[in-house]
């Protein structure tokens, strides 16, 4: 018998074992480990047999391979040194990305839903409800991964231009299923500064007792960590319309007779605006306002509108959705006779339909290039269901709804929703009176194109000119109310920018000036 080839044969029924071994492996170092092994063992019987492409291949895995494990246990050795040490979470900076921030960025609003984690690398930046100023090398954010709600507790200003570094539960989440000992290794970590601050806050609750002060506290158990993977990689429970309806009959019962028409609407019609999980975040701010911990507004009403309207922001998506509509729905037929819808949309509106990382890029170019008025200039796009063809279009642009909650746009309407709702809660605190006219400012913006530009530009001068200064306490306005109807009245009519600018600032001037 040639030994040779009994040599070799058995390489390869060895190598194909590990192969198979490899597969099997639920977790990423076990994985490596073999990945590893299998390589070897393919390189020799490659130099054996003269295939070098295949040699080639593994030689190249190999290295790459042990990087990886490396990177994985070193991960892992880290996670179990801070546990046992000063609980600092500086080791998931390899695995996070740089962003900058200038002074007067808020990074995140109360209330808002939280999807990342931060960690400071320079500037100055603050709490805003609390007042606390944090410290470089600070980690913001990594308990709302596994708070039941996922929802922030306070807003976070950014004082002075500087660095952070930002890392999504998503990564983390698949940290904790590539290898289960980071995951146990984590959780014992988030644990322990979990009890950290509880006792911290103990330590306040016991000098409050002292002086005599009433102390409640309400403790929320977080969902199991295996139930927020199984949402993350096999489908949200949230994404049945009937999760949204039972949220909506939950929160009638609470809400004022008058109220409650406006929001059941708004529910059914962001379920088919967007999903079941867009009506849930509506209900979530709606809920804010309600109730014994809420603060019941004076205008509810005219709040839950406002916001629904903002929601239901127009886009082509949103302009093919009605054209369908119109024609049938779903089961629409061509229509020869039908008049096609024609709308203008400008180009820094239809590029932020694309993911932030493609729109950003794309809309910096226009900037570098000094192309920017280039980007404001109108399109003109078609909607139509006369033949088969355009009605085709029309569904498939209207289906591309699917994609919207990935988009730079939506991003934006988010942020923009939040910083509305946290000027009116702070106007809840510094000044009453002035709440049912923060509410109003939401009026201003509507529709898509030159439209809704302008609109945007005169509430933002209104909130950073009046409202934002006014509850920093830098601006002494005592009657911001009345100034906010006053700014708005000045912009009525032609050059109505330019107006509202100029009452701006000469409220600000007389403000200052204490007349």
């Amino acid at each position: 018998m040639d030994m040779s080839g009994l040599v070799s044969g058995a390489g390869g029924f060895i190598a194909s074992a590990f192969v198979v071994a490899g597969y099997t492996m639920r977790t990423m170092i076990p994985l490596r480990i073999f990945g590893i092994l299998t390589n070897v063992v393919l390189i020799v019987f490659s130099v054996m047999h003269h295939h070098y492409p295949v040699m080639a291949l593994h030689m190249i895995l190999l290295p790459l391979n042990v990087y990886r494990l490396r990177e994985m246990l070193l991960l892992v050795r880290e996670v179990k040194k801070s546990v046992n040490s000063d609980l600092s979470m500086a080791w998931l900076k390899p695995f996070m990305t740089e962003r900058k921030c200038k002074a007067g960025e808020i990074l995140f609003y109360k209330h808002e839903k939280a999807e990342e984690m931060f960690y400071i690398v320079s500037g100055r930046y603050r709490l805003v409800e609390s007042g606390i100023e944090l410290p470089i090398g600070a980690i913001v954010g990594e308990l709302g991964m596994l708070s039941p709600s996922n929802k922030r507790t306070q807003t976070l200003e950014c004082l002075e231009g500087g660095i952070i570094l930002s890392v999504t539960y998503q990564k983390v989440e698949e940290l904790y299923v590539q290898n289960p000992e980071f995951g146990f290794y984590f959780l014992r970590l988030v644990s322990a500064r979990l009890f950290q601050r509880s006792w911290q806050a103990g330590g306040a609750v016991g000098r409050k007792r002292r002086a005599g002060g009433i102390v409640r506290i309400r403790v929320k158990v977080p969902p199991s960590p295996f139930r927020l993977l199984k949402e993350r990689y096999f489908g949200e429970e949230t994404r049945n319309p009937r999760v949204a309806r039972a949220a909506l009959a939950r929160l009638s019962a609470r809400l004022p007779p008058d109220v409650v028409p406006i929001v059941s609407e708004a529910v059914h019609s962001l379920i088919d605006y967007q999903d079941p999980d867009y009506a849930l975040a509506y209900l979530d701010r709606i809920e804010r306002y309600v109730g014994p911990v809420g603060i019941t507004l004076p205008n509810l009403a005219e709040l839950a509108q406002l916001l629904s309207d903002r929601m239901h922001f127009v886009d082509p998506i949103r302009i093919a959705q009605l054209k369908l509509a119109e024609a049938g729905g779903a089961n629409a037929q061509p229509d020869p006779v039908s008049v096609d819808r024609i709308e203008k949309f400008r180009w820094d509106e239809v590029i932020p339909m694309l993911p932030p990382k493609a729109a950003a890029p794309a809309l910096d170019l226009f900037q570098r290039l000094r192309l920017a008025r280039l980007s404001r200039r109108s399109v003109r796009l078609r909607f139509s269901s006369r033949t088969r063809f355009k009605l085709q279009r029309l569904k498939w642009l209207a289906a591309a709804r699917v994609t919207r909650p990935f988009s730079e746009r939506f991003k934006r309407e988010r942020v923009w929703v939040e910083r509305w709702l946290h000027m009116i809660d702070r106007s809840l605190v510094k000044q009453p009176e002035a709440t049912v006219a923060i509410v109003r400012t939401a009026s201003l913006i509507k529709g898509h194109g030159d439209t809704y530009q302008n609109g945007l530009a005169q509430w933002n001068a209104i909130i950073d000119g009046l409202v934002k200064p006014t509850c920093d306490g830098t601006l002494p306005l005592r009657r911001l109310g009345d100034a906010i109807q006053e700014v708005r009245e000045a912009a009525i009519g032609e050059q109505a920018q330019g107006r509202l600018l100029n009452a701006v600032e000469q409220l600000r001037s007389q403000a200052l000036a204490g007349t």
